[in-house]
């Protein structure tokens, strides 16, 4: 095989017959480009680190808090939605519960130590949702592009194997994960941390050399291709590069105040990308004002923006009296575990976790493979 010619052939296949999911401008831009800005980060915070708190803080309630409130656009906003899945809508903040139950242990035994274990738990939650995530849209170009089941399973096996790789061994190399977990101190010039790090990049570079080689024999280059590619080298680049310089906050006290840089690269690539498909979603769907305040609220982006401001707004201010992170500022207040704050701003996170994992179905809801084109 000549791979030169068959990548040039690629190339060509792959802008002759694209099917974006929404048109060539707004998916490089929104749904792909998000990666770009996800790395643009690290540079400022390496270049002047005072700046970490201010994006933190912009980052929560411009990108992280109001994708939040896209999900409940298209949900408890609509009032057709309430009529098809009103057991959903009731009983799925009951997930509230778990860090209830995190707070209840703490405040009664006196100990920490379920809060820690909760927090752990809840940060491979929130990973997976990411992932699950990126999957979504890998599975969707694969539809649009009428992709063979062959290749959809290369491109699922390829995205999973690369993103889950480097979030273990993050978890299992980083000092302040392994002090949590009980586990032994390991410094990254260990010959253990290398190896397992050198074992690790080759792991996410073999998913990558089976996802071009695969592609490239079928000498059509997809957009889930590529996609996928993209979210390999971003997550591999945040957890092989970033992660081991963490923390870049210099008077970091907790857990959440070491790693908010990765918080802010891990997530805003997905928030961009969840604001571009609900968006596309909710100006296809709500003209009818039969939809309730999901017709009012999204009769244009700039209504839609201020909505999801003022709701994330209530995000930030459970953030912020938990006392868990520093003023955009840099100052640290007197931290004390705050039951209230913590189980409101852990309720709204798994709550978008579950809602969200129900609300994506492509395969068994009719009203997403309408809006967004897709036959199944």
């Amino acid at each position: 095989m000549k791979y030169p010619k068959d990548i040039c052939s690629a190339i060509v296949q792959f802008a002759i017959k694209v099917m974006w999911i929404v048109s060539k401008r707004y998916d490089l831009a929104f749904i792909f480009g998000g990666a770009a800005l996800s790395l643009l980060i690290p540079f400022i915070v390496m270049r002047q680190p005072s700046l970490l708190p201010l994006i933190f803080w912009i980052w929560l309630l411009i990108f992280d808090g109001t994708h939040l409130y896209a999900a409940y656009s298209r949900t408890y906003l609509d009032r057709q939605f309430w009529k098809t899945d009103r057991s959903l809508l009731l009983w799925s903040p009951l997930v509230v519960l778990l860090p209830v139950t995190a707070a209840t242990l703490y405040l009664v035994s006196g100990n920490i130590r379920p809060v820690e274990i909760f927090l752990v738990l809840a940060q491979a939650w929130a990973y997976y949702h990411l992932v699950r995530q990126h999957y979504g849209f890998v599975s969707l170009y694969d539809r649009k592009s009428g992709s063979s089941p062959d290749t959809h399973n290369i491109n699922k096996q390829a995205i999973y194997v690369g993103l889950w790789t480097p979030y273990i061994y993050f978890l299992l190399s980083h000092p302040i994960n392994r002090k949590i977990a009980g586990l032994p101190q390991l410094y990254p010039e260990t010959e253990l941390v290398s190896g397992l790090k050198i074992f690790a990049i080759l792991f996410s570079g073999a998913a990558v050399i089976l996802l071009l080689v695969h592609h490239l024999r079928q000498k059509k280059l997809s957009p889930a291709a590529i996609f996928t590619a993209i979210c390999i080298a971003l997550y591999s680049l945040i957890f092989y590069w970033v992660a081991p310089m963490e923390p870049f906050f210099a008077r970091a006290q907790n857990v959440v105040q070491s790693f908010m840089l990765l918080a802010i690269m891990m997530t805003l690539f997905h928030n961009i990308q969840y604001h571009a498909i609900v968006w596309h979603f909710n100006r296809k769907k709500y003209g009818d004002p039969a939809f309730g305040f999901a017709t009012t609220l999204n009769r244009n982006f700039a209504v839609y923006a201020i909505a999801a401001v003022l709701f994330a707004s209530v995000y930030v201010a459970a953030a912020w009296s938990s006392t868990e992170y520093p003023s955009p500022f840099g100052r640290i207040a007197d931290s004390a575990f705050v039951p209230a704050a913590f189980c409101l701003w852990w309720g709204l996170l798994f709550h978008h976790y579950y809602l969200d994992q129900k609300i994506w179905r492509f395969s068994k809801t009719r009203d997403l493979q309408r809006q967004l084109g897709i036959a199944v």
